[in-house]
């Protein structure tokens, strides 16, 4: 059987991968900030660096998966 790849799925597959991702986010810790370039404040990993800016609206902490969001004043 061939496998799919992720550029080719069914509306249905689409739907449920987007599902997939939208829990996957709403159980993460979620900060909200304006202009950030930083570390990860959690001191039970190694320093990550955290940049997020009106370009790019959010980024993740790759050890603690801590959610830096952009927002507006």
């Amino acid at each position: 059987m061939m496998r799919r790849s992720r550029y080719n799925l069914s509306s249905e597959e689409q739907e449920a991968k987007v599902k997939r991702r939208n829990t996957l986010i709403e159980k993460k810790e979620k900060v909200y900030v304006e202009d950030f370039n930083g570390y990860c404040d959690n001191t039970d990993h190694p320093l990550f660096s955290i940049k997020v800016n009106k370009d790019k609206k959010f980024a993740a902490c790759y050890y603690c998966s801590k959610l830096w969001i952009y927002r507006e004043k």
